[in-house]
Parts: C-alpha cells; sequence; structure tokens
C-alpha cells in the first residue's frame, strides 16, 4: 500500500511481500510544460490568425507588454472578429468559402 512521506512530493510503495520499497515522486506541472505558440497584445489580429492557422492552434496565448499573459483567445473567437458581419449573421454564407481557401488566405 502506498503512504505519503514528506511533504507529499513522494510516496513508498511496499512490494507484497513488505520488504521491497520504491521511491516515487510526483509530477508536477513545470515537468508538463511545453512552449506555446503567442501573440502580444501589439500585435495585429490578422497576425494572430495566420498564428493559428499555420499551427492548427485551437487558440492563441496573448502576452501583455511585460511579457505577462493577459488572454487566451479561443481560434474561433479570433476568426469571428475578422469576418465580415453579414457572414457572422448568415451561417449558410460561410460555406461558400471552402476551408482550404480560408487557409491559403491566412498564410499568404
Amino acid at each position: 500500500m502506498p503512504c505519503e512521506a514528506g511533504n507529499g512530493s513522494e510516496s513508498w510503495d511496499s512490494a507484497s511481500t513488505g520488504r521491497t520499497r520504491r521511491r516515487r515522486t510526483a509530477v508536477r506541472a513545470r515537468d508538463l510544460a511545453e512552449t506555446y505558440p503567442f501573440v502580444t497584445t501589439d500585435d495585429s489580429a490578422m497576425d494572430a490568425a495566420r498564428l493559428l492557422a499555420e499551427r492548427a492552434l485551437p487558440a492563441l496565448l496573448v502576452l501583455d507588454a511585460d511579457g505577462h499573459p493577459y488572454a487566451i483567445v479561443p481560434g474561433s473567437q479570433l476568426v469571428r472578429q475578422l469576418l465580415p458581419h453579414y457572414i457572422v449573421e448568415d451561417p449558410l454564407l460561410a460555406a461558400v468559402v471552402d476551408e482550404r481557401s480560408d487557409t491559403d488566405a491566412l498564410t499568404g
């Protein structure tokens, strides 16, 4: 049975005989973290949309002028801001422009 040791960052497992112990350390967020593409509050929405399309990202991290996290913007919200208002109001018009031409327009 596992039992907590120290400050909770480690645990000890005993084998069925109770003689063997194995040390297991806890996984922390920093161990899982990877760098993620970002834009700054000074970047244009079009540059943000290009990054979103080029990397096939679900959202973008937005940093302020000091490099601190400011917001996470979902891709759908960003694209909605770039589309003409009449297309947003009538989703059937969106079907006129296929997905490939949208990506080509953004990636230039």
